[in-house]
């Protein structure tokens, strides 16, 4: 026998007690439905086939809860299907998701005895994306109150990223899974307490998100529509940084044309810092001595921890800046090139 019920945010949808049901028990088909309140509603649903009196019956209290770090039924859940099996009955539920709702309830009379509760959670195509069983005892001339848990379908998990640290700012590759649904995109990425900023789902294995301020070392955390996923190893937020070195020098006639970066820019501690950006003009132009200009071009090795300088040799000693830093954090660092 299949029902259509509206959950309510606020109130629920509940059954009159057995006592009320009695007047009607020569009219199984009919049913009664008493404002007791404003945002309650209460309403008997009679169960055709069942015996009458109210030795056989007792009432079942459902409340379906959304696998949630904050309890709020997602906006991509359409439905929630509540089967309510046992004692030779089946009762089919359709709870109306609303918006804002943090539990979908309902309530039904049913024969004394034990009942196996099943809740299926759809998007608005149909898709399920959470399910969740439980069982309960139904006793005669008593409410029952039996609470069904959510597990969602699609639980995101982190298996690394990259860099492993960086100040805020520093742009994250998450690699991982189920970071996105065939419904949502709605994944949440926090360090620490603090939500990632600019995060960005490439597809379903793969996000980027940028540190964010006042960021702390901790654990990352993902979750999807609010369902909480599998965390990763913990981040390093760099406060600061340091340059193990005044200047970089090289020396193309001697073969010495590049310098890895990831060896000069530290934390205040010294430690490396792992993968560390440069900024430079594509094409510098200088002088030198007030001769004639000298071009220089740069490029980047080894995920953007080594610069390196093009010219095989110059006539004249070149010199110049790049920036190089972590996030937001900015160091200026001078170079030479040498003839």
């Amino acid at each position: 026998m299949k029902h259509a019920l509206r959950a309510d945010g606020i109130g629920m949808l509940t059954l009159v007690p057995l006592a009320a049901l009695a007047a009607c028990s020569r009219s199984p088909a009919a049913s009664l439905v008493r404002i007791s309140s404003p945002g309650e509603v209460e309403i008997v649903v009679p169960v055709a086939g069942l015996p009458s009196g109210p030795a056989a019956q007792g009432e079942l209290s459902v409340s379906v809860h959304w696998p949630r770090q904050v309890q709020v039924i997602p906006t991509d859940t359409q439905t929630i299907s509540l089967a309510i099996s046992g004692q030779g009955v089946t009762e089919e539920l359709s709870l109306e998701r609303l918006a804002g709702q943090s539990e979908a309830t309902a309530s039904v009379l049913l024969p004394q005895g034990g009942y196996t509760l099943s809740a299926n959670a759809y998007d608005p195509g149909g898709a399920p994306t959470a399910q969740g069983t439980a069982s309960s005892e139904v006793l005669t001339d008593q409410v029952t109150r039996a609470m069904v848990n959510l597990g969602g379908l699609y639980v995101p998990a982190i298996a690394s990223f990259s860099p492993p640290d960086g100040a805020p700012g520093t742009t994250v590759f998450l690699y991982g899974s189920n970071f996105r649904s065939p419904a949502s995109t709605a994944l949440s990425v926090l360090f620490g307490s603090l939500p990632g900023s600019s995060l960005n789902v490439l597809d379903a294995d793969t996000a980027t998100v940028l540190v964010p301020p006042a960021a702390a070392d901790g654990q990352l955390s993902v979750s999807l529509d609010g369902v909480p996923g599998v965390g990763s190893a913990p981040f390093t937020v760099l406060g600061n940084i340091s340059l193990a070195t005044t200047s970089i020098d090289f020396y193309p006639s001697l073969g010495v044309t590049s310098a890895t970066l990831s060896s000069i820019v530290t934390d205040t501690s010294g430690n490396p810092v792992s993968q560390p950006w440069v900024y430079w003009s594509d094409s510098t132009s200088m002088t030198p001595g007030g001769g004639s200009p000298v071009n220089l071009s740069f490029s980047l090795a080894s995920g953007s921890e080594t610069v390196v300088s093009e010219p095989a040799t110059v006539s004249q000693t070149a010199t110049g800046t790049i920036s190089v830093g972590s996030g937001e954090l900015t160091r200026t660092l001078p170079f030479t090139i040498h003839p």
